[in-house]
């Protein structure tokens, strides 16, 4: 097993090959041909956090319909399985957590919370959002909150 690994991070869209040659086993025998393999490298490390840019209902909406389902949009993709009922979550501002369903969208790039009953009449429910992470494992930039109140009867 042969491992390169550079001294410096490798610059992002860019080509590289490698070459291997002159390399013997243990008895002195040279490797009969020369290994080539060539590769281009991707965007880069992402050095960025992911953050909440919009949710629906939005923030501070009155006579929201009791039937509404809460959609969370990221920056980025997030990582689906980061997303749970421990860190995506709907209550109400009595801190009672309604009961759902979660979906994160196939493309990773939002969320939505079902509730399994209607939500009651003339309240206010508060949405968060905080530690879903993404694909490489960067957590929210910061806790996220947001409120609405339904409509009245």
């Amino acid at each position: 097993l042969l491992t390169l690994t550079p001294m410096v991070p490798l610059a992002g869209f860019t080509a590289y090959t490698v070459t291997i040659a002159g390399v013997k086993d243990l008895s002195g025998n040279a490797l009969a041909i020369n290994v080539t393999a060539s590769f281009t490298t991707e965007t880069g490390a992402d050095l960025v956090n992911p953050t909440v840019t919009s949710v629906t209902p939005v923030n501070g909406a009155t006579g929201v319909p009791t039937s509404t389902v809460v959609t969370i949009t990221f920056s980025e993709r997030v990582n689906s399985l980061s997303v749970t009922d421990l860190n995506f979550f709907v209550q109400t501002s009595s801190g009672v957590r309604v009961a759902g369903s979660i979906a994160v969208e196939a493309d990773g790039l939002s969320a939505t919370f079902t509730p399994s009953a209607a939500l009651a009449n003339s309240t206010v429910y508060q949405v968060q959002a905080s530690s879903l992470t993404d694909l490489v494992g960067q957590a929210l930039s910061f806790f996220f909150f947001s409120s609405f109140t339904t409509a009245a009867p």
